[in-house]
This record gives structure tokens, sequence and C-alpha cells, in this order.
């Protein structure tokens, strides 16, 4: 009976992947609970959301590289709004309200031992691309939190680019001109 109480720490960290991935995504099936690969699953399960991983040998962390398309349109969204209201890009209240809340998401995350960054390489890419770049260092192992970050991450940058693109081409602003005076002539 007792055999798999080393065990129980695998089998709640496959359980919390398995809510976290039911959750975010809809057309998740689910795996058998197998505690010794829960944390292999949970690796290729962030590896399988970030577009570019690379690995730093001599340090022994792993640099993740995402860029989520509704974060993509989020920056796209802000930079049209910058242009209609004569504003700088990083001034523009939606892109600075942006970076504070991925702050928030991720200072609420239970995760440990990484580093993130909200980046734009312009020297490196022809076109602006915003990414989200996290380093994990050599004892990450809160791969379940993360990815549970990352959903929230890219399910706030889909409201608010819903939010925006229905500020910047929702029902257009009727604006009311003042009406033309009568002219009133003097008896004389």
């Amino acid at each position: 009976m007792f055999e798999d109480i080393q065990n129980i720490e695998g089998y709640l960290e496959a359980l919390r992947l398995e809510k976290v991935l039911y959750t975010h995504e809809p057309t998740h099936i689910g795996n058998v609970l197998n505690p010794d690969d829960a944390y292999v699953y949970a690796w290729e399960a962030m590896a399988e959301m970030s577009d570019e991983i690379v690995e730093i040998e001599w340090t022994g962390s792993v640099l993740h590289k995402f860029c989520f398309s509704s974060m993509h349109g989020f920056y796209e969204l802000c930079r049209e709004h910058s242009r209609r209201n004569k504003i700088k890009f990083r001034k523009n209240p939606h892109v600075i309200k942006a970076e504070e809340q991925v702050h928030q998401f991720i200072v609420d995350s239970d995760a440990e031992n990484f580093c993130w960054n909200l980046w734009t390489p312009r020297k490196i890419v022809n076109k602006k691309w915003d990414i989200l770049l996290i380093e994990t260092g050599c004892y990450f192992q809160d791969y379940v939190a993360m990815i549970d970050t990352l959903y929230e991450i890219q399910e706030y940058y889909t409201e608010q680019s819903e939010l925006l693109k229905q500020e910047l081409y929702g029902t257009p602003k009727i604006i009311k001109l003042p009406t033309a005076k009568k002219e009133t002539r003097k008896a004389a």
C-alpha cells in the first residue's frame, strides 16, 4: 500500500499539469498519470509553447523565446493607436499597462529560478516583432507553474487585442456640430 508514497510528488505534479492543460487547451485529451515522466511532460508542454529554445552550455540554463500570435496582434494594434494619437509607442498607455500586467502575472506565479524580459529585437530582425524571453536556470523545475502563467499571459493579450480593436475600429464616434444660429431681423 505504501510503495507509491515516494512517488506522491510525481503524481501531484502530473495532476497539476493535467489540470493546467485541460483548463487552457480545449483539445487536450489527457495522458495516463506517470509520476516518473511528469517532469518530462511538463518540459515538453513548455517547449511546444515556445517558438525557439536555446541551451546555454557553460551556464546550464535554457533560453525560451515566446511570440504569441495574440501578443503580436496586440502590439500591432498599439502601434496603430500610437500613430493615430501621435504618441510614442513606449509611452502608449496600452503598452505600459500590458508590461505591468505581464510583470504581475510573472510575480504572482509560483515558479522560481528564472528571469524574463519583454523585448523588441530591432537589430536582429527587420520587422518589429515583440517577444517574451524567459531564461530558466539549471535548477528550474517549476514548469507547470510557468505553463499556467504563459497561458494567462496569452489569454490577456487576446482579450486586450479585442478591446483595442473595438476601440480603434468599433462604432465611429458621432461628433455633433453646433447648430447654426438663425439670423434675426431687427425691426427698424
